[in-house]
């Protein structure tokens, strides 16, 4: 489903005190858990708590502006 190095939102912490964060991709680990990389520290997360974030540059970016 993902792959190293994808761009991630993911979501860690018990019930009630959750928390969201985005980093890297970094593998798909043992006992259902995946790791997960942000601000040189490692999660392991389960992959239902992380969804992959696209970013597509837009076409017309480097069009001229009309002024």
């Amino acid at each position: 489903m993902f792959k190293v190095g994808d761009f991630v939102e993911f979501i860690y912490g018990k019930h009630g005190a959750q928390i969201k964060r985005r980093g890297l991709y970094a593998e798909k680990g043992y006992y259902g858990l995946d790791k997960v990389i942000h601000n040189d520290r490692t999660y392991w997360v389960n992959p239902d708590h992380i969804k992959p974030i696209s970013m597509v540059r837009k076409t017309d970016v480097n069009e001229p502006l009309d002024n």
